[in-house]
């Protein structure tokens, strides 16, 4: 019997316990699901000025355009004395030990050889002419000696000689004129040029040359002698 109500009381309480519990949780439950409500403060508006309106910029100023070039009338080329436009030379002095003069005929390279050896274009040419010598030969024998005369001449660059015009010369001569025939010499020479106002190119020059026959009758020949001229280029 004693056992009984011992048992009944355990009973008793364990079910007391459960209840509380039981109360607690859902309490605990109800405060869970409960939400936080927080007032948001109203958010004022910012009003933003109106943007200035920006002027446009000044326009840029164009120039008006250069007038056209005024077209110069080109200076017709010289066509010389005889409206040849052939460049011709005259010299007189000494020609191979004897007092003489020559004209010849200055002629433009047609092979080109100036740029080939790093030279302008008009720096090598040619002269073609005749000249005249009388005087003693090597053997004090006064006598004459009309020839021909073949010459190449390299004019040189200014700026080699501190701006003045020079040359270089030489060739070939051939006496003619007479009996028993003429045979070969040559020459050679350099010299220096300038316009001195005269219409063309004033010249002199030094060198060396012999003139020859080469016939038994008239075996004369001036050995290799002063040569020394002065002329002028004319424009025919």
């Amino acid at each position: 019997m004693k056992k009984l109500i011992a048992l009944l009381v355990v009973c008793g309480l364990v079910m007391g316990l459960v209840g509380v519990y039981t109360a607690d949780a859902a309490v605990a439950k109800k405060v869970v699901k409960k939400k936080v409500v927080v007032k948001k403060a109203p958010v004022k508006k910012v009003v933003q000025p109106a943007p200035r309106p920006i002027a446009p910029p000044p326009p840029i100023a164009v120039p008006p355009p250069p007038p056209p070039p005024v077209a110069r009338p080109v200076a017709p080329a010289p066509t010389g004395l005889m409206g040849w436009g052939l460049n011709t030379a005259v010299d007189v002095g000494l020609i191979s030990g004897m007092m003489g003069l020559t004209g010849t005929a200055i002629l433009p390279d047609p092979m080109g050889l100036g740029p080939m050896v790093g030279l302008p274009a008009n720096a090598v040419m040619w002269k073609l002419g005749a000249g005249y010598a009388q005087g003693n030969d090597k053997s004090s024998v006064a006598w004459k000696a009309p020839h021909l005369i073949v010459d190449g001449l390299i004019n040189l660059p200014a700026d080699m000689m501190g701006g003045i015009e020079t040359y270089v010369g030489g060739g070939l001569n051939y006496i003619v004129g007479r009996t028993g025939g003429g045979s070969y010499g040559g020459q050679a020479y350099a010299g220096v040029k300038g316009d001195l106002g005269l219409g063309g190119k004033t010249f002199g020059q030094l060198g060396m040359g012999i003139l020859r026959t080469g016939a038994v009758n008239w075996p004369h020949s001036t050995g290799f002698a002063l040569g020394v001229l002065v002329g002028q280029t004319i424009l025919l």
